[in-house]
Parts: C-alpha cells; sequence; structure tokens
C-alpha cells in the first residue's frame, strides 16, 4: 500500500521523489485538498492542490499506516515503521517495473520519471489548446518549485502534433504580416 500510494502521489502531483519521501503526516490537510512541500533543493515551501482521488488514497494510506505504526511522524514508512530512504525505495521501484521498457534513452525507469511526464503533458495538452503556454509555463515553474524559469524548459519536449500547429500559426503569421500596408 504505501508504494502504491506513492507511485500514485508522483504520478498525478509531478512532486520530486524526495520531496514525497520527507513528508510528514501534518504536511496533508485534507480538508483543504493540500499537500504541503517544504523546502527542497533551493526552492521554498509551497502548498500544491490535490485531486479527490488523491486525497482519498492519502487519507486510506494514512489510516492504515496510523493504525500498524501509530509512533513517528514521516507520512511514508517502511515495513518496522521508519521513514522510506531513497536509495531503498529506488531499488524496491526498480524491482517492480522490471520488465516494463522505458520509452526513452534510459534502459529502466526511475521514480524521477513521473515528475517529467507530469510537466511534459501538462505542456502539451497546453500547446493543443492554443493557451498562451509561456504565462501557464510560469505558473508550472512556481508549482514544480523552481527558483528560476530555465529549469521547468527541460520539460517542454518535441510533441510532433505540437510542433506542427506551431509552425502553421508562425506560417500564419508570417503571411498576415506580408499583407499588412
Amino acid at each position: 500500500m504505501t508504494y502504491e500510494t506513492l507511485i500514485g502521489l508522483l504520478a498525478c502531483t509531478g512532486m520530486r521523489p524526495g520531496e514525497a519521501l520527507r513528508l510528514h503526516l501534518g504536511d496533508f490537510e485534507a480538508e483543504e485538498a493540500l499537500l504541503r512541500i517544504a523546502p527542497c533543493k533551493s526552492s521554498p515551501e509551497r502548498m500544491i492542490p490535490l485531486q479527490t482521488s488523491s486525497v482519498q488514497a492519502l487519507e486510506r494510506y494514512r489510516a492504515a499506516r496510523r493504525r500498524l505504526f501509530p509512533f513517528g511522524d514521516h507520512l511514508f514508512v517502511g515495513t518496522t515503521g521508519g521513514p522510506l530512504r531513497a536509495h531503498r525505495t529506488e531499488r524496491v521501484f526498480l524491482r517492480l517495473t522490471l520488465g516494463i521498457g522505458a520509452n526513452g534513452e534510459r534502459r529502466s525507469l526511475r521514480l524521477v520519471d513521473f515528475r517529467h511526464a507530469f510537466a511534459s503533458q501538462w505542456i502539451a495538452r497546453w500547446s493543443r489548446e492554443a493557451k498562451p503556454v509561456s504565462h501557464y509555463l510560469l505558473l508550472l515553474a512556481r508549482y514544480l518549485g523552481h527558483q528560476a524559469f530555465k529549469s521547468t524548459w527541460w520539460y517542454v519536449s518535441s510533441d510532433p502534433k505540437v510542433l506542427r500547429a506551431a509552425a502553421a500559426a508562425f506560417l500564419r503569421l508570417h503571411e498576415e504580416s506580408r499583407t499588412l500596408p
């Protein structure tokens, strides 16, 4: 249940794995559907919103965790009730995903890949919807806890449909500018 909840949280929030592993019980505010992320990697403290399904999953996990391990205040704990450690968590994740081929340059999946997928999918979605991507990118940078925007642009991946749409928009703009007096 611990790894199911942890992986689900990483996939739906785009948090850094280290941020999730450092969560304490008090960082989850179910009534407000918020999760407090402590400062990390020169990121300021921030609150991220949670969807109803995420709140429900975290509430189920928290109840089971408190029943089995009533002491300690880390949210995600291992079989002895102590906080999960990054190295062990990565090893368990590698075992869980054994046989699942990565779709990128790496041979295996990593927990941090959920963060990249989260950010890339939002950017692609905004691009396809003809939203003002630059405005949303600034919001995404803040949401992800980036101090500088240059840390966010790495998540922009080449989506062929998005690139074709951008090229078509540029061509229209170019044609319109040629017809102006």
